[in-house]
C-alpha cells in the first residue's frame, strides 16, 4: 500500500531536478536466494523536469508572481485487520492526510489574497462556499507541456504574512500564504510516460 507521496519544493529560480517520492509499506517481505544475473532496468529514459517549471491557479486570485510553492506531502494512515485462517495481517487504509499549501510571492500581487484573508479569516465568512478550488501545472522545460497537475479541492488560508529575509537580500518584498486543501486530485497526461 502507498503511505505517502512527497511533491518536490518549487522555486522558480532553480535549476535543480524535481522528483516525486512514494513510500509503501508492503503486505510482507521475504529473502530469497539471488539468480546472479544483471538487473535489468525497465522503462523509459526519464524526461527532464525542473522544480521551477509550474504554473498555479486558484479561484479567483492573483498566482501570476508565485515563485515558491513548499512540498506538498500526501500520507494514507492504515490500520492493520487480520484476516483468514492463516490471520494474515492486511492493511486498511483509514486516513488520509494532505499537508498544508504555502507559496510565496512577490507584495505587488497580493491584493486579492489580503482580500480574501480579510473575509475568510478577519471577518469569519469561511464557510464552504468561501473556499477555493486551484490547480498546480508541473510543466516541461520549454512551459508548453503538462507533465502533470494536482487538482486542489476546497482551500482556506490561515495565514498571509510578509516573507522573513536578511540583510543584503533580494529588493523585491513577498508575502507568504499557508492555506489548507482538503482535496487533492493527481492527473497525468500520456507524454508524462
Amino acid at each position: 500500500m502507498i503511505t505517502q507521496i512527497s511533491f518536490p519544493a518549487l522555486d522558480a529560480a532553480s535549476k535543480d531536478a524535481a522528483q516525486i517520492t512514494i513510500t509503501i509499506s508492503p503486505r510482507y517481505t521475504q529473502q530469497v536466494q539471488g539468480s546472479g544475473k544483471a538487473v535489468q532496468v525497465l522503462g523509459k529514459v526519464q524526461k527532464n523536469w525542473v522544480s521551477a517549471n509550474f504554473r498555479l491557479t486558484i479561484a479567483g486570485l492573483d498566482t501570476t508572481k508565485v515563485n515558491k510553492i513548499d512540498a506538498l506531502v500526501i500520507k494514507q494512515a492504515a490500520a492493520k485487520d487480520t484476516v483468514g485462517p492463516g490471520r494474515d495481517s492486511v492493511q486498511i487504509p483509514f486516513q488520509q492526510e494532505i499537508s498544508n499549501l504555502v507559496i510565496t510571492f512577490a507584495e505587488v500581487s497580493a491584493q486579492t489574497f489580503r482580500n480574501w484573508y480579510g473575509d475568510f479569516v478577519i471577518k469569519g465568512i469561511n464557510g464552504d462556499t468561501a473556499e477555493k478550488n486551484g490547480t498546480l501545472q508541473y510543466l516541461s522545460p520549454n512551459l508548453q507541456e503538462t507533465y502533470f497537475t494536482l487538482t486542489f479541492r476546497n482551500i482556506g488560508i490561515f495565514r498571509l504574512a510578509p516573507e522573513k529575509v536578511g540583510a543584503g537580500s533580494e529588493t523585491t518584498r513577498r508575502l507568504k500564504a499557508a492555506m489548507y486543501v482538503e482535496d487533492m486530485k493527481f492527473d497525468y497526461t500520456a507524454s508524462f510516460n
